[in-house]
């Protein structure tokens, strides 16, 4: 999964601007829970 990029003097369109969020939205949750995991990961290395 990319980001669509707009084109040189071309906006993207609707379809193509809703995809970028949807995208965004799911790579926010995955990098949180590695996150989380790597946390978890170095507190119970102590």
């Amino acid at each position: 999964m990319y980001l669509q990029r707009k084109q040189r003097k071309k906006p993207l369109n609707k379809e193509k601007k809703q995809y970028n969020r949807l995208v965004s939205k799911m790579r926010i949750i995955i990098e949180n829970i590695f996150a989380i995991l790597k946390k978890f990961k170095i507190i119970t290395e102590k």
